[in-house]
């Protein structure tokens, strides 16, 4: 557990694992490396893991400026230089997808094998108009679990919710969390995920690519991972049962999907 001083950001980050091939995660909008807890054993036991918080979340320092996903690209590859690792393969959930669209467009030399999961090409309007409802009621509540029940039905699939009180116990868990993302780090997120467009270069992202979606996935429908599988020239298209969240609601399958594809 440490912090490095990127572009003048201090990042989280950590690295677990003893396998040789290194491998990146990029969490989602609002999220922290606490996204991987469910995926991370499986995942150590065959990589080297390197994940982080991004900009405006987690233990890594908030901002006071816009910013967008190209930015956030920039940082990450500065952060593995940093690191010391010429290439490495990455994974990137949801926004991190969209990060990891974009380092394999501006840095392709950086990449090895690349992994988007659940992410998209544009949001669509209907999920601007759900995270933005949802990033509203961060503003005008203490209560962390409130904005997370509310995008709930967005990103989990009913079998998931219905199960064991499972909504309950995420919200629990939110309020005892004590690394909750502030409400105007949220915004400043979301406002460069709703700038993000990769519909102009994935025809130039060459890397082996591992494109993975949800059968039920709402918030990234898809449909949009099908494009990114039509317009990447060397990528293939796996869909999940369920919704947004694999790593969270099938983490055995979705860590088995990834450690085939990669090794």
């Amino acid at each position: 557990m440490a912090k490095i001083k990127v572009n003048e950001i201090n990042y989280y980050y950590e690295e677990s694992g003893s396998g040789k091939e290194p491998l990146l995660l990029i969490a989602g909008l609002g999220c922290d490396i606490s996204l991987w807890t469910a995926v991370l054993d499986k995942f150590s036991q065959n990589f080297k893991v390197i994940m982080f918080d991004n900009r405006d979340v987690g233990r890594t320092d908030y901002l006071t400026t816009d910013y967008s996903i190209e930015d956030m690209a920039d940082d990450t590859v500065r952060l593995i230089r940093k690191l010391g690792y010429a290439k490495v393969s990455i994974l990137g959930h949801s926004m991190g997808g969209a990060i990891a669209q974009m380092i394999a467009y501006r840095f392709p030399e950086v990449v090895d094998k690349l992994i988007i999961s659940n992410s998209l090409v544009k949001l669509t309007t209907v999920s601007q108009v759900a995270l933005d409802f949802a990033g509203k009621m961060r503003q005008f509540t203490t209560d962390i679990a409130l904005p997370v029940q509310a995008i709930a039905p967005w990103i989990y699939s009913d079998d998931y919710l219905h199960f064991d009180n499972s909504l309950e116990q995420l919200s629990e868990l939110m309020r005892k969390y004590p690394f909750p993302q502030r409400s105007d780090g949220y915004l400043r997120q979301l406002n460069a995920l709703n700038k993000f467009d990769s519909s102009g270069f994935l025809h130039q992202i060459r890397h082996l690519s591992l494109i993975i979606a949800g059968s039920h996935d709402i918030l990234t429908p898809l449909c949009q991972s099908q494009t990114m599988a039509d317009h990447i020239p060397n990528s293939q298209l796996v869909v999940l049962p369920g919704s947004h969240m694999p790593l969270i609601e099938i983490p055995p399958l979705f860590t088995k999907t990834v450690v085939n594809f990669l090794q």
